[in-house]
């Protein structure tokens, strides 16, 4: 076992107890994690704490940074965050594992960088440890490239800012070919000047990148469309909407009312190509992407939050969706001015196995509507959501954009990291409770070592679960860790985990039991 691995079972949340092999040597098991205080939760789900209230913020009122990233930046097991600043130096804030961070921007980079955006984490070079691709205002993008104890050099790509640096929107990664190692969607905002007479719009083409295994990318834009490249490109992702193993390029975008709406692009041997007509080309203005399977229908469904409205893009079969969200309950509350809703993350935060959003809300400038509260819709296990933000705490009235869930203190109960526009990082522990879950967290075959693209079925009692294990395809100019949660509820069994990894091959692993978190490693089934 290695020290990453080994880290990963002795955090201070997860108890005593040495990691374990079952009858599958590829599946190490961690320790259980017993909650020490269960009926804690009823009365405050969630606890508050501000990180950055003293910084300088950025006095712009649409260029501030606004993404988070959520990973283990410095390979200890603990997750860590990058704060992308515009006006000043981000910020890298590494883990205790308990929920809280130091500040250690001067030894983990130490040539500082400013003027950013947004970012995600990924390992192009399959070197084991996580890099940062970080999109820029009005400077070129960078790869953040990571020595393997969370130190940073910077490597400057204006090759891939054609027309002008920055204008920076998304960076999903994702094995578009097939090869093995991981490509890129490096989405651009074009420039609008509302102000004009008329209003302009300056284009600002995206980049399809596909690597090398080895930190080296090839420019495969010729696969984009004209029309996708001039589109303003708010979020990106790519998922699976089908059963072979090519993943999908969902592109959400702004300025409905000057470009065409969101996009889906096929993907497959011969490349991307656009599909029409499928439902998902919701003409709205986008501000993020949250994205999974909300049916147990083996395809993804989608969540675009937008100015006054959400929509919920729900699968009816294959290659076609339809909007779910007055049904289900997801819409903003004009009593509450909520109006612009942002990035949101679909994730079970309440472990009864039924998939919630929590969204974040925030002003923009040519918005009346300044305080407007962020929102959790709670999924009530009965086809409906509600909202629960103001019972949960989960009300702040700032100008939020960037929104990550993940377990920070090893507890089995997901946390929220936000980010304010040009401001400070908002954590929200949870509480634990007596739900039962799962974590999952993969080794794929080098150079894709962490199973970017994989998807994690879990066979329960009551049935099929999936997840997918992604880098920046969710949320709004952010990204969270390489790793997979579902919560069990009553649920005590779990009768077997299967793995597609990215190349299509499944393996099949014994159900582990519950309240603890797994690593599997690829390689064949025993026999073949």
């Amino acid at each position: 076992m290695d020290l990453r691995t080994f880290l990963l079972w002795i955090l201070p949340a997860c108890g005593g107890g040495a990691p374990i092999h079952g009858p599958d040597e590829r599946m190490v098991e961690g320790p259980t994690v017993i909650c020490a205080d269960p009926d804690a939760r009823a009365a405050a789900p969630l606890s508050q704490a501000t990180i950055g209230a003293d910084w300088p913020r950025s006095g712009d009122p649409v260029e501030g940074g606004r993404g988070i990233v959520v990973a283990d930046l410095s390979g200890d097991g603990i997750l860590d965050l990058f704060v992308p600043r515009t006006a000043f130096v981000s910020r890298i804030l590494l883990g205790r594992g308990d929920g809280t961070f130091e500040d250690r921007t001067s030894e983990a980079l130490p040539d500082g960088l400013s003027d950013a955006l947004g970012a995600s984490a990924a390992d192009p070079d399959g070197d084991g440890d996580l890099d940062l691709i970080v999109y820029r205002a009005r400077s070129p993008v960078v790869l953040l490239l990571n020595d393997g104890t969370g130190r940073f050099a910077i490597e400057p790509r204006a090759d891939w800012d054609e027309g002008r640096g920055g204008c920076g929107g998304a960076a999903a990664w994702a094995d578009v070919d097939l090869d093995g190692d991981l490509d890129l969607f490096y989405g651009r905002l074009g420039l609008y000047d509302r102000d004009a007479s008329p209003p302009s719009y300056h284009p600002c083409p995206s980049r399809l990148l596909l690597g090398d295994g080895a930190g080296g990318f090839t420019d495969a834009s010729d696969q984009l469309s004209d029309e996708v490249q001039l589109l303003r490109v708010m979020a990106a992702g790519w998922h699976q909407i089908d059963t072979d193993p090519w993943p999908e390029l969902y592109v959400v975008t702004d300025l409905p009312e000057v470009l065409d709406g969101a996009r889906l692009l096929d993907n497959g041997p011969g490349g991307l190509s656009p599909l029409q007509g499928t439902g998902v080309e919701v003409d709205l203005a986008g501000m993020g992407l949250a994205a999974a399977d909300l049916n147990d229908d083996g395809i993804t469904d989608f969540a675009v939050p937008g100015i006054d409205e959400i929509a919920v893009l729900r699968s009816t079969g294959p290659g076609q969706w339809i909007d779910w969200s007055g049904a289900l309950g997801i819409v903003p509350d004009r009593a509450r001015d909520q109006s612009v809703a942002w990035g949101g993350v679909f994730a079970d935060l309440d472990n009864d196995g039924a998939l919630d959003l929590p969204m974040g809300y925030g002003a923009i400038p040519q918005s009346p509507l300044r305080l407007q509260p962020d929102e959790i819709y709670q999924n009530t296990g009965a086809g409906t959501f509600e909202p629960v933000g103001s019972a949960w705490g989960f009300d702040d009235t700032g100008a939020t954009r960037g929104l990550v869930v993940a377990d920070l203190d090893g507890d089995g109960w997901l946390d929220l990291v936000k980010r304010e526009l040009g401001g400070p990082v908002t954590v929200y522990t949870a509480a634990c409770g007596s739900a039962h879950w799962l974590g999952i967290r993969l080794v794929g075959p080098a150079p894709n070592v962490f199973g970017i693209g994989a998807r994690i079925e879990v066979e329960l009692p009551t049935g099929t679960v999936s997840r997918m294990i992604e880098a920046g395809s969710t949320g709004f100019s952010s990204g969270g860790p390489p790793e997979a949660h579902l919560g069990l509820g009553t649920i005590d069994q779990i009768d077997e985990v299967r793995i597609v990894w990215p190349d299509g091959t499944t393996t099949h692993h014994p159900g582990p039991e519950p309240d603890r978190w797994i690593e599997i490693t690829s390689s064949p089934d025993p026999g073949g």
